[in-house]
């Protein structure tokens, strides 16, 4: 009976932990993203006018041309695919280095690069060049382009779980993959890649409309 309370305490302290474990990942993630989606925005009133000019100039040839030069269906494919080739990046990085013991440290440094670059078009879009573009083109960036975010971030800490998993079986440093969670991770991570294309396919279809 001892032994039995014993391993119910030892169980529940374990479960305890993880979830202590779980709530510090996500807290850490959400704010990595959040300043650097802040440090993105304030970032982009430091630049100099000469680049920010160019930077409108490339703005406003992606919102009102969107498939510009492209006479064929892989043409438009091939700039679609290009356009969702960050994002591709971003996943593929958090899916391979899962495996690893700095899956911390990459997942932060997808966050901020993910939140910075989206702090800084949103400067450039409604500080410098919303009368450009217009509200319907302004408001489908911010919307499809949060929920891109919100994904891959989702997708962090689903990676990051993932790696307290491998933590589990692992002996002297050595990763021993989990069959059932491996499959698990990879349905997972090839419905997020179809969400993304769904996202960024919805996104380039409403900007070429407006």
């Amino acid at each position: 009976m001892v032994n039995r309370k014993s391993f119910d305490r030892s169980n529940t302290m374990r479960h305890n932990a993880l979830e202590v474990e779980k709530t510090k990942i996500i807290f850490q993630f959400v704010l990595m993203l959040t300043a650097s989606v802040l440090c993105g925005i304030f970032f982009t009133r430091l630049l100099s006018y000469e680049f920010l000019n160019s930077t409108l100039i490339n703005v406003s040839r992606h919102f009102n041309a969107p498939f510009r030069g492209c006479g064929s269906f892989d043409e438009i494919l091939s700039k679609y695919l290009e356009f969702c080739g960050c994002d591709i990046v971003c996943l593929t990085l958090l899916l391979l280095f899962s495996f690893s013991f700095i899956n911390y440290i990459i997942s932060d440094l997808v966050l901020i690069f993910s939140g910075f670059k989206f702090g800084m078009s949103i400067a450039v879009i409604w500080y410098f060049s919303f009368a450009r573009i217009g509200f319907g083109n302004s408001f489908t960036f911010l919307i499809l382009r949060s929920i891109a975010l919100v994904v891959i971030l989702i997708y962090s800490y689903r990676m990051a779980l993932y790696s307290l998993d491998i933590r589990k079986f692992s002996d002297n440093g050595r990763v021993v993959l989990n069959k059932k969670h491996l499959l698990s991770i990879l349905l997972f991570t090839v419905n997020i890649l179809g969400l993304i294309f769904i996202i960024n396919g919805l996104y380039c279809l409403l900007i070429y409309i407006f």
